[in-house]
């Protein structure tokens, strides 16, 4: 693990590893403790805590105790934020022990407070915001493609009868998280998406997601809806908290056979969707604003398990 390296070098032979109760920390611990014997290092504390654990205080003061010449933290999700925080306001200072911290993105830096983690190190995946003239042009040629605000318009005949209570998906401006396998130009890892796994999606995409087409099922109390979602796979929450408002449920449309025309708009934090066909006109809005903006990324059509449409005069276009 590079990072564990660049720590032994610059920062002492002292490691405290930190991380959240699952699977991935318990196997990267493992990785570097057997690094730390190869380079000589030492660990000198091992925790893990529940998944959006909030109370750090034994560990923050055993960390004050022991006093390790680097932290490796592998927590995932809110609970950065506790940690960072009682770290900063009742534990050593970044100077004195820093962090090196392998699940924090650059959407969660925002969130802990860029005061927190001053003096701290991230090793993850890529960071969009870096002042690099390399990275800057990247992000320039990246946005001029496929970014900014769009419309989308398409015509769209359900062709199914299904029996299930299942979606058809359009996800707009998805880029990949970074991590891993899974690259920001989403088109790089197709080969990932031949199962229809929905977590594949959601817990490694960024994208806005309008979900529609649902097949009605009565009997079980499902009935149709149109909702649109914001993933954000460095929460690592899965869909928890990712609803946007409004839903709207019985909305009736998307009959079998019945060609609709849909048109989506996304400026902004704004997403409207116009679905015209079968003598209805209808408009649907949800509002992002309470969510990381998403300004750039491909296009995708997804339909579940036993979904059968066609689509045509799919046309994509730049908003000023």
């Amino acid at each position: 693990v590079p990072a564990v390296e660049y720590c032994a070098q610059h920062f002492g032979k002292r490691f405290y590893l930190i991380g959240s109760d699952y699977v991935y920390p318990h196997t990267a611990n493992a990785i570097i403790k057997a690094q730390l014997k190869e380079l000589g290092c030492t660990c000198v504390g091992e925790a893990y805590v529940p998944m959006h654990e909030s109370n750090f205080i034994k560990i923050v003061k055993e960390i004050s105790e022991i006093k390790p010449d680097v932290i490796i933290n592998t927590l995932n999700g809110s609970s950065n934020q506790s940690f960072f925080s009682q770290l900063k306001y009742t534990g050593p200072s970044a100077q004195e022990v820093p962090v090196m911290s392998f699940s924090i993105s650059e959407a969660e830096i925002k969130n802990i407070g860029i005061e927190k983690l001053n003096g701290h190190y991230l090793a993850w995946n890529y960071f969009e915001s870096t002042e690099t003239a390399k990275n800057l042009r990247f992000v320039s040629a990246y946005k001029k493609e496929f970014g900014g605000n769009l419309m989308i318009e398409y015509d769209f005949v359900r062709l199914d009868s299904s029996k299930y209570h299942f979606v058809n998906i359009i996800y707009i401006q998805a880029t990949g998280s970074g991590a891993g396998r899974y690259a920001r130009d989403i088109f790089k890892w197709n080969c990932l998406r031949k199962k229809p796994k929905m977590s594949t999606y959601f817990d490694n995409m960024n994208l806005y997601h309008l979900s529609y087409a649902v097949t009605p099922v009565p009997s079980e109390g499902k009935f149709d809806y149109i909702r649109a979602r914001r993933y954000m796979p460095d929460l690592k929450n899965g869909l928890k908290g990712t609803e946007m408002k409004e839903e709207y449920i019985n909305v009736g449309l998307f009959e079998v056979g019945i060609k609709y025309h849909i048109r989506i708009i996304k400026y902004g934090t704004d997403l409207y969707m116009n679905v015209e066909g079968d003598g209805r006109d209808e408009l649907f809005y949800f509002d992002a604003s309470g969510f990381p903006e998403v300004d750039y990324g491909r296009i995708g059509l997804r339909q579940m398990y036993t979904r059968n449409s066609r689509y045509e005069n799919f046309v994509v276009y730049n908003l000023k």
